[in-house]
């Protein structure tokens, strides 16, 4: 068996994908496909915390050389991962999993494994393979399929003798020179980088009147600690902050502005935007997070900050629209949902979240508000009848797919009129119909698209948009085509 051995480190754009790349290897080296001594691998997440999620030690069968290889590997890499050591070893009394001691730039870890465990991104991974050096070519083919970023790392006499010797090289011995490591970081740190636009300086608007109860400050610290970015918070303190906020940082030095908050916060901040190159990262932190279940952004916290440098990402150019004086990125609603958003008040939905709304919409319909709706859309005149007219930009209900009308889309360059109807079953039913996508139940929903309309009531209608309360009718309301752009998953 050969004297001669090389470490083979597997970078990954992904949590997960050296884990599978691991059970790939164990199939290969149960089918005899490949030869190795020991493996782990490892996953670093968004907030930066890295954990071992497997290993293989080969090495039980093939004797105490290996075995101490191979025990010298894992012990080498659970002192960086803050690990209290991995049980390892051989049949003829092999090391088993001691700690290793760290001695600046005297032991194998400190030049070579922790320079993996810095370099790699949140939201990455990595395996680290120990193979004799003639083993090394046929892993690399087999491991390749796997998609990942492949370093290969010659190891010297010394650094042999540091993993037999759990680490510790000599005060002779020269582990990697200055430009290795470099090389080592830079190729590590790539085949760890997200396909995703790149941010340097990250200005954050935190709302925090918003309706989630949850630690901001620390999560978002530990996720833009791990990728490296640059950022900067505000606070609002009333209404209009966000939308001077973003302005301001659009007009600094700063390359996207994320928000936390609800929709209202949201509209609030992309308005700031709007005429700039800068894009709008959300953090979904609001009773009511409709725009972002649109466009797909991550619930959580983490999740959807880790878009922001992390986990791969695109810019989706996104309309919005004037309405009188004010400007929305949703919708506008005229009657019904502006009552129901009346009566689910601040107080109201801290106390219940999202269930506010049901028990305002149960409230509403005891005395619904029926009006004489004229319609001046594109130019064409349209009279009718209704509880509730909708001026969208987007018609989602809050929840993946679930719109009030199917296929209305946020970049079209088109506002979608929605009238519901009378109060009563068939209307309901109407929505249902609209919602599910089955035009066999009721009567399809009155459904217009429109660059500019006018929207005029008898009697004069109460007015919502995303989420705020407005003046009441009339009301004018025209499209922004790609107004701002927002950072959603690739």
């Amino acid at each position: 068996m050969s004297d001669a051995y090389e470490l083979i480190i597997i970078t990954f754009l992904d949590t997960n994908l050296a884990a599978e790349a691991m059970q790939s290897l164990q199939k290969n080296y149960n089918d005899k496909k490949v030869e190795l001594i020991t493996a782990a691998a490892i996953s670093k997440d968004v907030k930066g915390e890295t954990e071992i999620v497997a290993t293989i030690d080969t090495a039980r069968k093939k004797g105490t050389r290996r075995g101490a290889l191979a025990g010298g590997l894992l012990a080498l890499i659970a002192p960086p991962i803050g690990l209290a050591g991995i049980a390892v070893g051989a049949a003829a009394g092999g090391l088993i999993g001691r700690k290793a001691s760290v001695k600046d730039k005297e032991n194998f870890a400190a030049d070579l494994l922790q320079e993996i465990l810095d370099q790699m991104t949140g939201g990455s991974s990595a395996l680290i393979i120990l193979a004799d050096e003639e083993n090394a070519d046929p892993i690399a083919r087999n491991e390749k399929a796997q998609a990942g970023e492949i370093l290969r790392q010659p190891l010297t006499e010394e650094m042999v003798a540091a993993l037999l010797n759990q680490g510790e090289l000599s005060e002779k011995a020269p582990g990697l020179s200055e430009e290795e490591v470099a090389l080592l970081k830079s190729r590590i740190h790539a085949g760890t980088q997200r396909k995703h636009p790149k941010f340097e300086r990250l200005f954050v608007i935190v709302n925090p009147a918003s309706g989630q109860d949850e630690t901001i400050l620390n999560t978002l610290n530990s996720v833009f600690r791990a990728t490296g970015i640059d950022w900067d918070l505000a606070i609002t303190k009333q209404a209009g902050d966000a939308t001077q906020l973003a302005k301001e940082a659009s007009q600094a030095d700063y390359d996207i502005v994320a928000v936390y908050g609800g929709d209202g916060t949201v509209m609030e901040a992309a308005a700031g935007l709007v005429g700039s190159d800068v894009p709008l990262a959300i953090l979904p932190g609001g009773t009511n997070n409709v725009l972002s279940v649109e466009l797909g952004v991550p619930r959580g916290l983490p999740e959807a900050a880790a878009l922001i440098g992390a986990t791969p990402a695109k810019i989706r150019s996104v309309d919005m629209a004037h309405a009188n004086q004010h400007t929305f990125i949703l919708r506008v609603g005229v009657g019904y949902e502006a009552v129901i958003n009346e009566t689910a008040d601040r107080e109201m939905k801290d106390r219940l979240g999202g269930f506010a709304y049901t028990l305002a919409g149960l409230k509403a319909l005891k005395d619904p508000p029926i009006a004489a709706y004229r319609l001046v859309i594109d130019g064409r005149v349209e009279e009718l009848e209704g509880l509730w007219c909708m001026i969208a930009n987007s018609a989602s209900l809050g929840a993946p797919n679930l719109n009030l009308v199917q296929e209305v889309s946020v970049s079209d360059g088109l506002l979608d009129v929605i009238v519901v109807r009378q109060a009563d079953l068939d209307s309901l039913l109407s929505v249902v119909s609209s919602v599910t996508g089955k035009e066999k139940l009721g009567k399809p929903l009155p459904h217009w698209q429109a660059r500019k309309v006018l929207v005029e009531a008898a009697p004069v209608q109460a007015v919502t948009g995303d989420g705020e309360i407005w003046e009441p009718t009339p009301l004018t309301c025209e499209v922004i085509p790609n107004a701002v752009g927002i950072l959603v998953p690739a």
